[in-house]
């Protein structure tokens, strides 16, 4: 079996910069270009090289483009030259379609592209997801008499999957024969054609960040990505200028240039007089750069002209058309209007105020709180170890099923695992909450009820004391848990309140927390206290906090009453002051969110 790999063209960019026709695949991609990264991955994957496929009528003038810019011999076919070329491949071979517009940001090698469907011609479609990465999407159903009948929030990559297209497919030559119409723009139309004729495929969603160089942002954070890299990295091809600045053959870079870094200056580039390049940048090859001139986070295409005293800020200059004083591009966000069956709009999170999150998860802090939390953890297991073994043998007696269970909660950044516990109910409990869910007497995603039934009588006694919380020690061990912070819950109860989810989700759960200690009314009106007090101890989270909230834990015997705030958080630290008197406050005022004055959570 021979897997022959075909490049789509791309889509063109000639809307975006110059006059000049270009293709993603000319454009410079750290030391190289898309096509020359499609190329590497492509040739370790099959050890074939690739055709590119080109547009029968107008693609001779982007295939010379093309092969200017390809770093060697580029094969151009059109499409009814390939489709002539496919009668003479055997029927166990197997095509490759890549579409540079997403795949040059994936590794296609681990992808599972190649993996065999069981020896059975199959086609194999890596799709990538739809754009919503920063939030979620709130469907408001509305009847036909203006009332709202129901609201619906459907997050990214967990209940909202959708795909933006397909980045490469892998298909059996025999599937393509008995296709009924086949569309060769790009994979996406493969895969709907294969589809529309019948014709089994499996579909892989790409876990890799992938990125959409049909935008002008996108590609300029792809070479962004590939820049910082290249600094970790140094590469052997490009000599090293100066700190994190790497420079091609054959260029000129007048001495009165300023190159701040991370730069690339690719092969013949040509660098004027007084010119300034700031990082993150790319130069493309034979590329001009005329004196006076100005490139700030902007990539140059190859061949490309940049007029004296022009300035390129945060954009892409692929031909001879001025750039002048452009600002930094913007993503453009999907908004969609009412209708009269539902409204649909992207809900916007909101960050803690204390900086962002990333900057919060390299800090000292977190990297120390994390060594401190698995030490502590692992010596209490080893101190605890005797009343383990006590109680999972009284857990063992009493009732029928496993000593521990397990359910699957989200941690920090959303990853999923297994939160461990001792088993305080009969086994199958879970399964009986929905039939029991009208008799919760709590508020938001929580679910309690009086006496429940599922609770054995052991169970109630290790939850007063508890001992059934100790088992979490494991996850802290394991580094999925911390001795404090936020409790850890499943996505059910995670996605009710999008900047609460946010918050939370920044930092790793806890066995305790302030909610925990703080929190009164337990028994009604407790979800709103549960955003305040949680999104209040990600602003406030420090390690005199962390261990404020370890021994006020141990005084109050686990939270068995409410300790006052200002034992935690001294007034003058919150600007959320006047709450402090009276906790019980929060349930009352929900407008009032330690996210920002005034805004609603």
């Amino acid at each position: 079996m021979t897997i022959f790999p075909v490049i789509a063209e791309g889509p063109r960019l000639s809307a975006l910069r110059g006059a000049r026709p270009a293709s993603v695949l000319a454009l410079p991609l750290g030391t190289g270009t898309v096509l020359s990264r499609l190329q590497s991955q492509i040739s370790a994957l099959t050890g074939e090289q690739a055709i590119v496929l080109i547009d029968d009528q107008s693609g001779a003038e982007v295939g010379r483009v093309i092969q200017a810019a390809a770093d060697e011999s580029v094969r151009l076919a059109t499409r009814s030259q390939f489709r002539d070329a496919l009668e003479g491949y055997e029927p166990s071979d197997r095509v490759l379609f890549v579409d540079p517009r997403f795949a040059a940001g994936i590794d296609l090698d681990s992808s599972g592209l190649t993996v065999d469907v069981n020896g059975q011609a199959v086609s194999v479609h890596v799709l990538v997801r739809g754009n919503c990465r920063r939030g979620a999407q709130e469907y408001v159903r509305i009847a036909p008499d203006g009332h709202v009948r129901s609201i619906r929030r459907y997050y990214e990559g967990i209940t909202h999957l959708r795909s933006a297209g397909v980045a490469a497919s892998l298909i059996p030559v025999a599937a393509i024969h008995f296709a009924c119409e086949l569309t060769m723009d790009s994979p996406t139309g493969l895969r709907d054609s294969l589809t529309a004729c019948g014709l089994p495929s499996r579909d892989i969603i790409a876990n890799d960040d992938v990125f959409d160089l049909s935008q002008e942002h996108e590609i300029l954070a792809l070479n962004e990505r590939f820049l910082r890299q290249l600094v970790a990295r140094p590469p052997r091809t490009h000599r090293k200028f100066a700190p994190g600045v790497f420079v091609g053959r054959n260029c000129r870079i007048d001495s009165s240039a300023r190159l701040i870094g991370p730069v690339v200056i690719q092969d013949g580039a040509v660098i004027g007089a007084a010119a300034t390049v700031i990082g993150p940048a790319v130069v493309g090859s034979g590329a001009r750069v005329g004196d006076n001139s100005i490139i700030a986070q902007g990539i140059v295409a190859a061949g490309a002209i940049v007029s004296g005293g022009t300035v390129i800020r945060q954009r892409l200059h692929i031909g001879d058309a001025p750039a002048s004083s452009s600002h930094g591009a913007s993503e453009s966000r999907r908004r969609y209007g009412a209708s009269a069956v539902h409204i649909e709009h992207e809900i916007e999170p909101t960050e803690p105020r204390n900086g962002s999150v990333a900057a919060r998860s390299d800090s000292a802090y977190e990297r120390l709180k994390l060594i401190a939390d698995s030490l502590l953890a692992a010596l209490g297991l080893l101190v605890l170890s005797p009343l383990f073994l006590i109680t999972a043998v009284l857990i063992k007696f009493e009732s029928r099923g496993p000593v521990f269970f397990s359910h699957t909660r989200e941690g920090k950044g959303g990853r999923l695992f297994r939160c461990w516990k001792f088993r305080t109910m009969v086994d199958g409990a879970h399964a009986q909450q929905r039939d029991l869910q009208a008799g919760s007497f709590v508020d938001g995603p929580q679910f309690k009820v009086a006496n429940d039934p599922r609770v054995t009588p052991l169970g109630n006694w290790l939850r007063s004391l508890n001992i059934d919380e100790l088992p979490q020690l494991f996850n802290v061990v394991m580094g999925q848990m911390s001795l404090i912070g936020p409790r850890p819950s499943p996505f059910r109860e995670n996605q009710i309140c999008v900047p609460w989810r946010r918050a939370r989700l920044s930092v790793r759960p806890g066995i305790t927390g302030l909610w925990q200690i703080c929190r009164e009314n337990r028994s009604d009106s407790d979800f709103h206290q549960w955003i305040y007090y949680d999104m209040l101890y990600v602003r406030h989270m420090s390690l005199q906090v962390d261990v404020r909230i370890l021994a006020t834990t141990i005084l109050s015997l686990g939270g068995r009453w409410s300790i006052p705030l200002s034992w935690i958080i001294p007034p003058g630290d919150s600007p959320s002051d006047r709450l402090f008197a009276s906790p019980a406050a929060v349930s009352r005022e929900p407008a009032i969110s330690p996210v920002g004055p005034g805004r609603s959570v």
